[in-house]
């Protein structure tokens, strides 16, 4: 029965283009020396990778609502799979996707043998296929077919949500790198999920000169034996051009998109960047302080807004956002004021922040 069911809705999602409308939310979660990534967006969420254990767990079930669409394995190496076998179990999972690998390992013997006995769909994926959810789109770009190398052959994906673009690269090295720039298949991205942990050999510069992430973070665990990152890496990163973060340093990391902008945080709402920046000051805090500053008067001069609107305005002070990913998450803000409707809420948030419309 759960078999039929899990299929069903798969076939539900594959036929209606459901909108869930809204912040997509990327967490790099912190899993020490491994990778385990969720994308959420409204009720549909999509995990890359698990990590070495079950750790990425509490983090899930916070954030997944029911089923968990997708599970994607980049690679059969443990600090990748080797937690996914419990998150099957924990998840009512509806799609498996890999790259068609396998290892004589146990914990990949672990991860397929309760995919098969708990997940009703598997799926193996090459280059120019798809996963969709909703008109949320995964791109494959990575591997056009197995070369034998677990890491290079790491399936590569890429997610663009409106104007915002992610590349999330497993633990592929320069061959791979090299490829994927001979195939053309890389473009000029936002965020990149550093390849390899932060290797010396992933990232190269022929690579970051095409991809020109804003944003760039590594998983890696602290004191690791591997080293990683690697300076040499972090330093061709920081040449780029790009913020630097790892899941070492901040632990779990956010990513807050409404498809214009985004920001990024750690699980305490500590913002450590966005692109919605002015000389390294968040825009998005200079437009809540200017809300808060705001008196009865300097609401009243904006149009339809009257007497009552004005007060109820100044009862809703002080305004707060743990997440602010631009104009959208102002106005969303501001849906709380009584009698502010959606036309209102918006002119407000242009007058007091003109520049997250720009």
């Amino acid at each position: 029965m759960k078999r039929l069911l899990a299929t069903l809705l798969l076939a539900v999602l594959a036929g209606f283009a459901l909108h869930a409308a809204g912040t997509l939310d990327v967490y790099f979660i912190d899993v020490g020396q491994g990778d385990a990534i969720l994308i959420d967006y409204g009720t549909y969420e999509v995990l890359i990778d698990g990590g070495s254990d079950g750790s990425c767990i509490p983090i899930l079930a916070e954030y997944v609502d029911g089923y968990l669409e997708v599970v994607v394995a980049t690679h059969p190496h443990s600090d990748h799979i080797g937690g996914l076998d419990d998150v099957l179990r924990a998840f009512d999972v509806l799609q498996v996707v890999t790259n068609g690998a396998s290892a004589e390992t146990n914990s990949y013997r672990n991860f397929a043998a309760v995919a098969i006995s708990e997940v009703s769909q598997t799926r193996i994926v090459h280059r120019n296929d798809q996963i969709k959810l909703s008109d949320l789109v995964l791109q494959i770009l990575h591997p056009h077919e197995l070369s034998g190398d677990a890491n290079e052959d790491s399936v590569v994906l890429q997610l663009t949500y409106g104007e915002v673009s992610f590349l999330f690269t497993g633990d592929i090295g320069e061959e791979a790198e090299i490829e994927l720039l001979s195939m053309s298949c890389l473009s000029d991205i936002d965020i990149l999920k550093v390849a390899h942990h932060g290797s010396r050999y992933s990232s190269t510069q022929s690579f970051l000169d095409v991809v020109q992430p804003e944003l760039a973070v590594y998983s890696a665990g602290v004191g690791n034996r591997y080293g990683h990152p690697h300076d040499e890496t972090l330093g061709r990163l920081d040449a780029s051009g790009a913020l630097t973060l790892g899941t070492d340093v901040h632990g779990t990391i956010r990513v807050s998109t409404d498809g214009e902008t985004w920001s990024v945080t750690d699980l305490l709402g500590t913002v450590l960047g966005g692109d919605a920046q002015a000389d390294g000051v968040d825009l998005c805090q200079i437009c809540i302080d200017r809300l808060n500053s705001a008196t009865y008067d300097d609401f009243r001069r904006i149009d339809l807004v009257g007497a009552v609107r004005g007060t109820n305005l100044v009862a809703a002070q002080p305004f707060s956002l743990s997440i602010c990913a631009g104009a959208a998450s102002i106005e969303s803000m501001l849906d709380a004021v009584s009698q502010i409707g959606e036309t209102l809420r918006e002119r407000i948030a242009r007058h007091f922040c003109p520049e997250l419309y720009e």
